[in-house]
């Protein structure tokens, strides 16, 4: 089965079915994961693959800790799949491969971005941005978007502590001292803020009260 997913002279149909069985065998009635791993990745190769091909071949390759094959899949499937959600997912699990297994947070880039097109205010994502070097051209794209959105959604629920703490660090980010002392009285008062947090918003305070005032003539 699987040398017939590999002749070229056999209908592309019967090559693809011949190799999806071959991987049933291998993976589950052989438990060869690396040999079903194979037969996928010529399948890939061959330009036979589909979503659900990919899929599992992301999800074998990841199995096997073969983390540059289960990134370059995802990074198709994050664009490819039907749904924002499937697309996030995808994007999400390449950026944590990245980060996490390949220790190459300046290869995420396309992934953060692409998580960020599908839910503009992820928190790991931003984060990522916040404090990642590598992403310093996404934060004023991306960032202004993000706290647009936050503050729509607190606006609806204005007792998220995360979506609170998520707006005090991109206010931090943006300079924005005045949304940032705002959030953090908000934070405090519904006792989710810290020790660390009342002395970021006293310092806040003190600027405020010795900055220049602008004074107009009546």
């Amino acid at each position: 089965l699987a040398k017939l997913a590999t002749l070229d002279n056999a209908p592309k149909k019967q090559r693809l079915v011949s190799g999806i069985a071959a991987v049933d065998l291998y993976e589950k009635r052989l438990g060869e994961r690396g040999k079903a791993l194979e037969v996928l990745q010529k399948l890939e190769a061959s330009g036979l693959s589909t979503i659900k091909v990919r899929e599992r071949l992301a999800r074998l390759a990841a199995k096997a800790k073969n983390w540059t094959e289960a990134l370059g899949i995802l990074e198709k499937l994050m664009t490819e799949r039907d749904s924002s959600k499937g697309r996030a997912e995808a994007a999400r699990l390449a950026m944590v491969i990245c980060r996490e297994k390949l220790s190459k947070p300046k290869r995420a880039v396309p992934a953060v971005r692409q998580l960020l097109i599908e839910i503009p205010d992820d928190n790991e994502a931003i984060r990522f941005v916040l404090e990642s070097e590598v992403a310093s051209t996404l934060r004023d794209k991306v960032v202004p978007v993000a706290r647009r959105v936050v503050n729509e959604k607190l606006t609806a629920n204005p007792f998220d502590a995360e979506r609170i703490r998520l707006l005090i660090d991109m206010a931090a980010a943006e300079r924005a001292r005045d949304v940032q002392r705002v959030a953090l009285g908000c934070l405090i008062a519904l006792g989710a803020g810290d020790d660390e947090d009342a002395k970021i918003a006293a310092r806040i305070d003190t600027r405020m009260a010795t900055a220049p005032q602008t004074v107009l003539d009546a």
